[in-house]
């Protein structure tokens, strides 16, 4: 897609509506990305309703946002190693390779290995360190 300078002019203003997006987030592929995405909506939102919620996350809502992993819920039928192997382990890798590219840390509150579904929702997503991306300009 082109950019007419005038609408790049819009877009890069202050007046416009769009979230800021470090362009180190295009490097990121797949569930990295997604990751990335859902960490930096999560404090776009809460930060301008709940400012003490911009560092966490919902392990459970989370995965609702990764499109690349499958859902837990039908995996539940089957047995804990399925759910490792299938979502925990790949989000783990999302999570290595948003830290390599970013510096953006994130830490699940409890170790992931040998987790169950039912627990999923009693886990969060902290994030540590912002690395590269500008707290201030992505939460205003």
């Amino acid at each position: 897609m082109w950019l007419t300078p005038n609408m790049a002019e819009r877009l890069l203003s202050e007046e416009s509506s769009t979230e800021y997006f470090p362009l180190s987030l295009l490097k990121l592929k797949g569930t990295a990305y997604y990751l990335a995405l859902k960490v930096m909506h999560n404090a776009n939102i809460n930060a301008r309703w709940h400012a003490d919620r911009v560092d966490r996350l919902g392990l459970e809502n989370t995965l609702k946002a990764l499109p690349t992993l499958p859902d837990p819920v039908k995996l539940s039928k089957g047995n804990s190693r399925s759910l490792y192997l299938k979502i925990l382990t790949p989000l783990a890798k999302a999570i290595e390779e948003l830290e390599a590219v970013t510096g953006i840390v994130v830490r699940p509150s409890q170790p992931l290995k040998g987790m169950k579904t039912k627990d999923l929702s009693k886990v969060t997503l902290n994030v540590i360190d912002w690395g590269q991306v500008d707290i201030a300009e992505l939460t205003k």
